[in-house]
């Protein structure tokens, strides 16, 4: 297993995902990491139901470039500076990743 980029961590709890979103935080999705049993619009429907359920608001951005979605609470959107280093932290993880 390779250890995590600093100040990142990986949430593989929805439910815990959705406390952390309506408390203003923002995450990325990988899309490598969606398994088969489900796909993108499926994670989406079923986040935006449970901060629906916290009453939180959530945006989604796509990029595909990147193959990630960055996901944030509409309320809290995060600074520019803060999604470049999301983005720049999932990309190291990914050549540590593939990198052990």
């Amino acid at each position: 297993m390779t250890e995590q980029v600093e100040g990142m961590h990986t949430v593989t709890d929805a439910v815990e995902l959705a406390e952390e979103l309506a408390a203003g935080g923002f995450c990325a999705l990988r899309w490598e990491l969606i398994t088969d049993n489900t796909d993108l619009n499926e994670q989406k429907l079923a986040l935006t139901e449970l901060c629906e359920e916290r009453r939180t608001l959530i945006e989604f951005v796509d990029l595909a470039r990147k193959n990630l979605t960055v996901v944030f609470n509409h309320h809290f959107p995060p600074p520019d500076r803060a999604v470049q280093d999301l983005v720049d932290g999932v990309e190291e993880q990914r050549w540590r990743d593939d990198h052990p």
